[in-house]
């Protein structure tokens, strides 16, 4: 689930974003129109939703950028502790999304 259903579906920290877009070449009117069918269509949160990985502030990515996050305290120090965190936020993504 990418940022945007992330927002729209996800939790209070996503409504916030979801209402707030930080984009600035965004069309307003399409995003009010967006917004206005979201809401009206999306009333009832589905029961998977209710899990805690939906309610937190952005989804769990593994982006290039992350990565090199990761392992640069690995390859300095030793520290695999951002990289343990981060699999335990896959494990959490994993459980929202696997077999109910």
């Amino acid at each position: 689930m990418g940022p945007f259903f992330f927002d729209w579906y996800c939790g209070e920290h996503g409504a916030l974003s979801a209402q707030q877009p930080t984009r600035s070449n965004r069309d307003d009117a399409v995003h009010s129109r967006s917004r206005q069918w979201m809401e009206r269509e999306l009333e009832a949160t589905p029961p998977f939703l209710r899990h805690p990985y939906f309610q937190r502030a952005a989804p769990v990515t593994m982006l290039i950028d992350e990565v090199e996050g990761l392992w640069a305290p690995i390859a300095e120090r030793d520290d695999w502790s951002l990289f343990e965190a981060k699999l335990r936020d896959v494990a959490l993504m994993r459980e929202a999304f696997g077999p109910s």
